[in-house]
């Protein structure tokens, strides 16, 4: 019996030993077998998401400490300075928009709905609905804005009429087509003191055969110049001021120098035509010889009192004339 016993304990013994787990061997890894494990594609991808090329860095360095951005930001900075006329206030500009509606048995008069003012930073000094005087015959909704509800807390005619006539005063006033809302509001404003941008000649286009500059919309205008939307449906007075308002800021020291170094003064919101050699005679009669001196002025100088010569242009002149429509 002990003989068995010890057989069978030898067999246990071997059999244990031969479902034993085996010990774990320890191995050196180096750097070339972990790259082999790794997604090849996938790490690519995320450093490429991860590392920017040196070419774009240099072409959106948006780091305010960088010297290349602040030089960037001060040529931007000049520019701005170099359009402004630094020799007129801004607290001297104003611009000015209105919106109409039709009055009248067919709606085809137009009558003050809508008047709005803004300094030269854009703020907002006046924008009132104002009610017209006759029957409003047709809203003009689509593009004025202007509805019926519209007049809730409508400013009558006159108090309007005092309150512009006042912001005004003495003051250079910027807008598109003003000849329009001047005559809506029934106001008269020297024309020294006018910049419309819809005269203004760079402003203008040519007519197909080349004779004569038309006006071109505010939309056109601001779309071209400015890049910005605007009267897109419904037309808003003080988006339209601000509009015209930055394209006078595009011109300003182009526009006021030439009307200074030209001292025009009936052509004060437009780019007067090219001088021609046409003058006039101011007759001066010389006590002394009673004989007439000859006085030579500019053809275009309106504060001389007299008027001047009618000739018949050629076809370059022509060209160059500006007309009023």
């Amino acid at each position: 019996m002990a003989i068995k016993r010890r057989i069978n304990d030898s067999v246990k013994s071997k059999d244990s030993a031969a479902h034993a787990p085996k010990p774990t061997k320890l191995c050196k890894t180096t750097s070339s077998s972990l790259n082999a494990k790794l997604p090849d594609a996938n790490w690519n991808a995320m450093k490429a998401k991860i590392q920017v090329s040196r070419k774009a860095l240099k072409k959106c360095d948006l780091n305010p400490q960088s010297a290349k951005t602040a030089t960037k930001l001060l040529q931007k900075e000049l520019k701005k300075e170099s359009m402004i006329a630094k020799w007129i206030k801004k607290s001297d500009i104003l611009a000015m928009d209105c919106e109409m509606v039709g009055v009248g048995t067919d709606g085809r008069q137009d009558a003050l709905a809508r008047c709005s003012i803004i300094d030269f930073d854009g703020n907002v000094l006046f924008d009132r609905t104002v009610s017209p005087v006759e029957k409003v015959t047709d809203y003009r909704t689509r593009v004025s804005g202007i509805r019926p509800r519209s007049f809730k807390n409508a400013i009558s005619f006159s108090q309007c009429l005092k309150e512009v006539g006042a912001l005004l005063k003495d003051k250079i006033v910027v807008g598109h087509a003003l000849k329009n809302d001047f005559q809506a509001l029934m106001l008269s404003h020297p024309k020294r003191q006018t910049r419309d941008t819809a005269r203004y000649r760079p402003y203008m286009r040519y007519r197909k055969n080349g004779t004569k500059l038309l006006p071109r919309s505010l939309k056109t205008l601001a779309a071209e110049f400015l890049k910005r939307s605007i009267q897109e449906g419904e037309h808003d007075s003080v988006e339209d001021a601000r509009a015209a308002l930055e394209l006078y800021k595009r011109q300003q020291f182009d526009w006021e120098k030439y009307l200074q170094e030209h001292k025009v003064c009936f052509l004060a919101g437009r780019m007067p035509p090219v001088p021609s050699e046409n003058t006039i005679r101011e007759e001066k009669s010389d006590p002394k010889s009673n004989q007439v001196e000859p006085l030579l002025l500019d053809a275009f100088d309106t504060e001389s009192g007299v008027k001047p010569e009618v000739r018949i242009p050629d076809t370059n002149t022509l060209a160059l004339m500006e007309y009023d429509a």
